[in-house]
């Protein structure tokens, strides 16, 4: 309790200082959550994610930040390990036995930006390091032993790594550019409550690039697009190691911007899933923007192909046969949204999945290769 008192007031400190002029505000996004009682299966906005800066000086000639994150939002979770054992249940149609769960939560960072190299608006190489709150409340009545933050969590944490960040969006919203970042998070039992242990080290390194092909504007408006075609590629690596790894942790690529699980960034397979101590991702799409939607430059819709492909390694808290489990999943397709006034990227998808190199492939998600699903950001 007194450690709660004391981060709500170092917050709103922080806060405080962040209010005076010069304060940059960014929105990071939206929570969803696709499983409320009687609209299951639609995502609907919960929650928001913000955060804060604002400039406090430099150190030598590199510009010193002070950077306050908050986020909140009404979300579901599930879990597809035994409960109690941690095992990674491996008989047929185990998914479809999902646990489920609704899971407010409510998260903060505090910390600083330090940029190494400038360029014209920003940084373009950049050390960072954050203080990391978390409080989750998961309404389920799980005995979860193997997994002790399953039944809620007051988590504290710290960041800290470095950036390089060169990318930008024309008119046209034609990416381009590199982005990569390297950090380590770590958060030990000293820092957690003793009922709900959480003791981990993560580190993770993850890259991002967009290279343009093609990019036309109509003669009228710039900024209406004819015709444009680019190229745009992910990956990540993301290693987990503890005394008590948190379920969110194994469910999640790190960094200062969480990405979802291994499930999450291969489309086709089920969010949560495959939640392992190594995790390795890469996305590659080639994305085709078609003209702007009645001569309206904020409506814009996108076509593109796509082709993920995952690599998962031992599973934290698995006292069972499938510890050291490893193995590999891909898949492939298409699909078409539309950017409503940057906001969402409405639209759907549907490929097959490509399941060869995986052992546990039944355990997490149905034999049938074929897949669709309905798209409200793009997928990085």
């Amino acid at each position: 309790m007194k450690r709660s008192i004391a981060c709500t007031a170092l917050i709103a400190l922080f806060l405080g200082a962040l209010s005076a002029e010069g304060l940059q505000f960014d929105f990071k996004g939206i929570a969803l959550d696709w499983a409320i009682p009687g609209v299951t299966g639609l995502p609907v906005p919960t929650g928001a994610d913000l955060q804060f800066g604002l400039p406090i000086g430099a150190l030598g000639n590199s510009p010193l930040t002070a950077v306050a994150r908050l986020r909140g939002g009404y979300e579901d979770g599930r879990i597809l390990r035994d409960p109690v054992t941690g095992d990674v249940r491996t008989e047929p149609g185990a998914f479809d036995g999902a646990y489920r769960y609704q899971s407010p939560n409510f998260q903060w960072a505090l910390g600083a930006t330090l940029g190494l190299a400038q360029k014209e608006k920003g940084n373009l190489v950049e050390a960072f390091a954050f203080y990391r709150g978390r409080y989750d409340f998961y309404d389920t009545s799980l005995s979860a032993l193997a997994f002790t933050d399953m039944e809620g969590i007051f988590g504290n944490s710290f960041l800290a790594g470095l950036a390089y960040d060169n990318t930008a969006r024309d008119s046209r919203r034609v990416y381009s550019g590199v982005f990569a970042e390297l950090s380590g998070e770590y958060g030990p039992d000293a820092l957690n409550e003793a009922a709900r242990e959480s003791d981990f080290l993560r580190f993770t390194l993850k890259a991002k690039g967009y290279l343009p092909l093609v990019s036309t504007g109509q003669a009228s408006d710039e900024k209406l697009n004819a015709f444009s075609l680019y190229l745009a590629g992910f990956a990540s690596a993301d290693y987990a190691s503890g005394g008590h790894v948190p379920i969110w942790v194994m469910q999640s690529f790190g960094g200062r911007d969480l990405r979802g699980s291994l499930g999450d960034c291969v489309r086709g397979y089920p969010s949560n899933s495959f939640d392992s101590s190594l995790k390795l991702v890469a996305n590659g799409e080639v994305r085709a923007i078609l003209p702007a939607l009645f001569h309206q430059a904020w409506l814009v819709s996108m076509l593109y192909g796509f082709f993920d492909a995952g690599y998962y390694s031992g599973f934290a808290n698995d006292s069972g046969a499938n510890k050291d489990a490893s193995g590999a999943i891909m898949s492939t397709g298409a699909g078409l949204n539309f950017n409503v006034f940057d906001f969402v990227n409405l639209g759907a998808f549907a490929g097959l999945k490509l399941p060869d190199g995986s052992s546990i492939y039944t355990t997490y998600t149905s034999t049938e290769a074929f897949f669709w699903n309905i798209q409200f950001l793009l997928h990085f």
